[in-house]
């Protein structure tokens, strides 16, 4: 501590040129509050924190990259989709407000197609277990008179 002490008084140690070095680090990778963690977890004090998050500005192409990335081999209910992909912009520290005007921008039109795929498996995995293949679908935020249409298609009713 007496050595970071008199680093800092000599003026080797200045957290500005610390926060901006990392700043322009993290902007183009991370999110507000992600870059706010790290500069907790090295100590920084809570007025430069503060100084630097005014004017630390969230890049939404970043944010949007990330999200259709993930996105890029996922199936699932699209209710489903849009809740994983929030939950991964937030780990990156993304804030509600750019996650929302990502997920605007983003289309997710493609629920009846991951639907078949996941029906098709189901029905290999459960044979004949109509209620199973429902209950585990409808599980996953897809709409059940939807399974059931689909169901009805593959020859599977209530009756089976």
């Amino acid at each position: 501590n007496l050595i970071i002490s008199f680093f800092k008084q000599e003026g080797f140690l200045k957290e500005s040129d610390f926060i901006n070095y990392y700043k322009e680090l993290y902007k183009d990778k991370k999110g507000k509050a992600a870059f706010k963690r790290f500069l907790e977890s090295k100590k920084i004090s809570s007025y430069s924190i503060d100084i630097a998050m005014l004017d630390y500005n969230e890049n939404q192409e970043t944010a949007l990259r990330y999200a259709t990335l993930y996105l890029k081999n996922k199936v699932g209910s699209n209710r489903q989709l849009k809740l994983k992909v929030f939950a991964h912009l937030k780990n990156k520290g993304f804030s509600d407000k750019t996650i929302n005007e990502v997920m605007d921008t983003l289309s997710f039109d493609n629920e009846e197609n991951s639907l078949n795929i996941e029906i098709s498996k189901y029905i290999k995995r459960y044979k004949n277990e109509y209620n199973k293949i429902i209950s585990k679908l409808a599980n996953k935020g897809y709409n059940v008179n939807d399974i059931k249409k689909i169901l009805k298609k593959e020859g599977m009713s209530n009756e089976n």
